[in-house]
């Protein structure tokens, strides 16, 4: 296992993260307020009035029926993660020691394309395999999450995300989380 950061390289990554988190942290996430259910799939659950919008202004029309959306199903969380290590050329052994993962729930990940891992656990794959932004966004997205930069683990993920390079792991990236009083990835508490 790598060690941490000498305390001296740590105070300048530490000064350029909390000087990234202020300028991008955002008080509170937008939130969607439209929630639209397609006529067409309120006859799949027995004809029930399932059309409901609450600022129809807002919201944008859809005109799609039910076959159509399901036609566009993008890739598995699961499928998405091993075409990612294949492209990065990794081994699983790599990409789960690397986010700090146990094998275990390694293994649940990829061999269940219906496991929903937490947001820390896609965000610490995103960090073993180097993803660039818009991997990583990709990624997140599979698994239903997104950046946010009301979150300041998030915005430190992206900080290292967009400094690019191959000079930082989870281990750097723990260090900053935990001089930052924030929960750093591959504790139990955080893994499922």
């Amino acid at each position: 296992m790598p060690s941490s950061m000498e305390r001296g390289d740590i105070s300048q990554i530490l000064s350029d993260v909390r000087r990234y988190i202020d300028d991008n942290l955002e008080s509170e996430a937008p939130v969607s307020k439209c929630f639209t259910i397609l006529p067409k799939m309120a006859a799949l659950f027995g004809g029930a009035a399932l059309h409901k919008s609450m600022e129809p202004e807002a919201c944008a029309t859809y005109s799609k029926n039910f076959t159509d959306i399901l036609d566009r199903l993008e890739d598995s969380f699961s499928t998405l993660l091993l075409k990612y290590i294949r492209q990065k050329g990794m081994s699983n052994a790599e990409v789960y020691k690397e986010a700090n993962l146990d094998r275990r729930l390694f293994s649940k990940i990829i061999s269940n394309n219906d496991y929903a891992p937490a947001k820390s656990t896609v965000l610490a794959l995103v960090v073993a395999l180097r993803l660039n932004i818009d991997e990583a966004a990709t990624l997140l997205k599979s698994a239903g999450y997104a950046i946010s930069h009301s979150s300041r683990v998030d915005l430190v993920v992206e900080y290292f995300i967009l400094k690019g390079g191959k000079d930082y792991n989870i281990f750097q990236i723990n260090d900053v989380l935990e001089s930052l009083g924030l929960q750093q990835f591959g504790s139990k508490s955080w893994q499922s």
